[in-house]
Parts: C-alpha cells; sequence; structure tokens
C-alpha cells in the first residue's frame, strides 16, 4: 500500500470534518470523473482536473488540436488550390489524376501494412467513387436516365457504405468480417452497374425524390435522399467517436466531407479530383498519426513512452537533469485492491506529471516508474519543482468505493441513498519516492544519467520513501 513520508504503511482513514469538503469536490458526479461508468466496485475515483487546469496538459492538447485541425488544413488547402485564377493546363489536369491514384495506392498500402481495415475499406470506397466519377463523363448524354441513375448511386451509396464502417470496429481486412464488407461493395457495385443498366425511370423517381422543394435553384446537385444519407453517415462518425471517446474517426469525418464536396462538384473534373485527393491524404496522415501514437504514446496513461523517452535523449545538449518517479508500495496496493484500481492510480501520478512546473517532460518508463527530463537544468534546480510534484501527488486524496456500490445511481430518496450520504467514505493517500541526477565525469550519457537517477530514487525508499532523492 502507498505509505506516508515515514514510511509506515497508512490504514484506511476517514477524512476529517475539515477536509470532508475538498474530497466531495474530488468527487464529483460520475459524468465528471474519470472511468466511473465502467469502474470495478471497490477501486478508486478521481477528478479530471478542472477546466482551467487543461491549459497545462500541453502534450495532450497539442496531440487533440492536432488531430482536429490537419484535416481541417488539407481541405482549407484543397479549397484554395480550386480558387486557383487562372484555369489549369491540360498537362496540370493530367499530373492531378496521376497524383490522386498514386495517393490513393499509398493509402491502400499504407493502412493494409498497419492492418487498418476501417480506413482500407474507406479508401476503397473513394477510389471507386472516383474511379465512377472518371466513367460517368462517357455517358451521353449527361442528363439521360443513365447519367442520373449512375450519380444519383454514386451519392447514396458511397455514404451508406461509409456510415456501415463507421459504426464497426476493426476487424481485419482478409478475416471473416473483413470479407463481409468486401461483399458489401461488392453487392453495392453491382446494384449500381445493374440499376444503371436498365435505365429504370422508376429508379431514377426514387433517387430523385424531392423533400423540400425550391423555387430557385438547388444549394447541391446531390439527390436530397443523398444528403441526408450523408448526415446520417457524419451523425454516426460523430457519436462513434464521443462514444468511445477517441479522435479516431475525425480523418473518416473529413474525407466523408470532401467525398461530398467532390460529388457536389461534379462535372468539374479539376474540382473532384483535388477534393478526393485530400480526402485520401487526410486518411493517411490520420494512419500515419495513429501509428505514431501507438509506437511512443503509452496507452494507459497517454504520457510519451519509453521509446520517445530515449528520442528526448537524443536532442539534449550538456546541461540537464532526469528523475525517475516510483509509486511507494504499488505492487501491496494492487495485491490488495486489485489492478483497476492500480491502472487509476497511474493515471493520476501520470496526470500530475503532465502539469509538473519546471519545464518537465514526463514519460511512463515502464511499470509504476515514470521519468521526468529537464532540459536546460541542473538536478539542484530542478528539485524545487519535483518536491512540489511530490507533494501533489501525496496531497491528493483516493476516495474507496463501497464494495456492496450498484452500478446504477439509485432515487435520491432511496434507502440506500440515504444511508450512503450518512456514511463517510474511506480514502488512502499515494505517494512517490524520486531520485534525480544530472550529467558528470563518469556520468557522459543520458542512459548512465538514468542508472544514477533510478540509484537516487532507491536511496529515497531506503531511507522512507515519499521523498525526492539527489
Amino acid at each position: 500500500m502507498p505509505s506516508n513520508k515515514s514510511g509506515q504503511t497508512p490504514a484506511l482513514r476517514t477524512p476529517p470534518l475539515g477536509s470532508r469538503m475538498r474530497d466531495a469536490t474530488l468527487c464529483r458526479p460520475r459524468s465528471h470523473c474519470i472511468g466511473l461508468s465502467r469502474a470495478p466496485l471497490g477501486c478508486f475515483r478521481y477528478a479530471m482536473p478542472r477546466p482551467e487546469t487543461w491549459i497545462n496538459h500541453s502534450g495532450m492538447l497539442h496531440r487533440t488540436w492536432l488531430s482536429i485541425t490537419l484535416p481541417i488544413g488539407v481541405l482549407a488547402c484543397a479549397g484554395g488550390l480550386l480558387w486557383w485564377p487562372s484555369p489549369w493546363p491540360a498537362s496540370y489536369l493530367a499530373a492531378l489524376n496521376l497524383v490522386l491514384y498514386l495517393t490513393f495506392g499509398v493509402g491502400l498500402l499504407l493502412s493494409w501494412s498497419f492492418d487498418r481495415s476501417r480506413v482500407f475499406f474507406l479508401l476503397l470506397i473513394l477510389l471507386l467513387t472516383a474511379i465512377g466519377l472518371a466513367w460517368l463523363g462517357a455517358f451521353q448524354p449527361r442528363t439521360g436516365p443513365q447519367a442520373r441513375i449512375f450519380y444519383a448511386c454514386l451519392c447514396l451509396f458511397a455514404p451508406f457504405a461509409i456510415f456501415g464502417l463507421g459504426i464497426t470496429n476493426e476487424r481485419g481486412i482478409l478475416t471473416r468480417h473483413g470479407l463481409l464488407r468486401w461483399l458489401l461493395i461488392a453487392v453495392l457495385v453491382g446494384l449500381t452497374l445493374a440499376l444503371t443498366a436498365t435505365e429504370n425511370r422508376a429508379a431514377v423517381r426514387y433517387f430523385e425524390f424531392v423533400y423540400v422543394s425550391f423555387t430557385q435553384t438547388p444549394l447541391t446537385p446531390l439527390p436530397q435522399r443523398a444528403v441526408l444519407m450523408f448526415l446520417l453517415a457524419g451523425a454516426g462518425l460523430i457519436g462513434r467517436s464521443l462514444y468511445k471517446n477517441s479522435l479516431q474517426e475525425v480523418p473518416m469525418l473529413a474525407a466523408l466531407l470532401g467525398l461530398g464536396l467532390a460529388l457536389h462538384a461534379y462535372p468539374d473534373t479539376k474540382s473532384m479530383a483535388v477534393m478526393l485527393t485530400a480526402s485520401a491524404l487526410i486518411l493517411i496522415l490520420g494512419v500515419l498519426q495513429e501509428s505514431y501514437h501507438m509506437a511512443f504514446l503509452d496507452e494507459l496513461t497517454g504520457l510519451p513512452g519509453r521509446r520517445a523517452l530515449r528520442a528526448q535523449t537524443l536532442k539534449l545538449g550538456e546541461r540537464y537533469a532526469i528523475a525517475m518517479l516510483d509509486v511507494d508500495h504499488f505492487k501491496k496496493f494492487n495485491d490488495t485492491y486489485g489492478h483497476d484500481a492500480g491502472d487509476q492510480v497511474l493515471r493520476l501520478v501520470a496526470a500530475q506529471m503532465a502539469r509538473a512546473t519546471g519545464g518537465g517532460k514526463a514519460f511512463r518508463y515502464g511499470g509504476e516508474e515514470f521519468t521526468l527530463v529537464f532540459p536546460g537544468r541542473r538536478a539542484e534546480e530542478s528539485l524545487p519543482f519535483l518536491e512540489a510534484l511530490r507533494q501533489s501527488i501525496a496531497q491528493t486524496p483516493f476516495v474507496l468505493r463501497d464494495k456492496d456500490r450498484p452500478k446504477q445511481k439509485p432515487p435520491a430518496d432511496s434507502p440506500r441513498t440515504n444511508r450512503s450520504q450518512n456514511t463517510a467514505k474511506q480514502s488512502v493517500s499515494v505517494t512517490v519516492s524520486i531520485g534525480v541526477a544530472e550529467p558528470a565525469d563518469d556520468l557522459a550519457t543520458p542512459d548512465t544519467v538514468i542508472k544514477a537517477a533510478d540509484a537516487a530514487l532507491y536511496r529515497a525508499k531506503n531511507n522512507g520513501r515519499n521523498q525526492v532523492s539527489l
């Protein structure tokens, strides 16, 4: 179990009366806490940082804003190309078509290599749409039944397929679920060709059904049923992103928007090619960004991992300090309260480290060990910031949830609620030990400095834990 500064193992304690208001602030409703709705009974809960402290999570904010602004930036650049004042020469258009198909080829190879099945099938749908739009120019006349049915099928079936991909998980490309997706795409392609070949006017009336009549020219040539399907696909991607608390759907949502703009631009060949290329590029960047996160970020805590630490040490100069941090009695804590509660402790420690002052950059080293790198600072200069971090973690209470706590919150007037309000909550303290070192004559490389900091860490543990050792 985590210890206090004297090294003794603290018992479960009832918060003093004067601290109950502070603990009540930390134990907000479950919508404001991490992992409450799915956390097992008997684990600890802690509050998300208040909005005014989010700005300190510079790494997390940087990744979040990059995931959102990068697709928007690509679409904005594509829109800027379309505002080119002079008409494009034929050679430019030929080169643009070549870039279009090369981009799709690269995207399909990357998504196949990284086993990103959703992106692979989405790229395949966009590629088939690009081929369909190029083939659509061969229809004569362009306003005839065949052309109208083919265009309506592209506008309706493409977002329908994206909607199906958007609400499902990664299932592989050549697996049983992957083969079902291949079959769905083949059925949609066959249905499009069959309806186009029959020149069925009933199909034209169905696809071009008007829900709202406009006295003037419609805002878009897309059939209104297709517009509804695009909105449904977008809502599905947004809903999944919110439910999963993930940004992986943002590139797919931007690609969906690019597809809609490409279909809206028909028969402008330049606009269609630019928007489809932008959509494919957005998906490629999404795959690369996700792969980077998987390689360099720790999934549990969200901190950069050991590989990122090694990359950071390569950029250090001659003046720096490295601190190693370890959660006290973490193994005993895991054995007593379970690994889920232990994961919550690691998340809290990581959140506190992400807000460390003094220019320290936090990394998860492995297990219950973390690393802080202070570029441009000596070890003695980093001691006040490490001490402030230690105190911040030690002063953050963990409230033990009752083991008989129901999964669903009971009504406010129920006996269980009244009993729980009259029962004092139990809490424990979590402490950490920290060791710090800097380069010296016998510590010429970052690896040796890390070993020296690790040795200082164990001196802190041997001296009673919950302290910083130089």
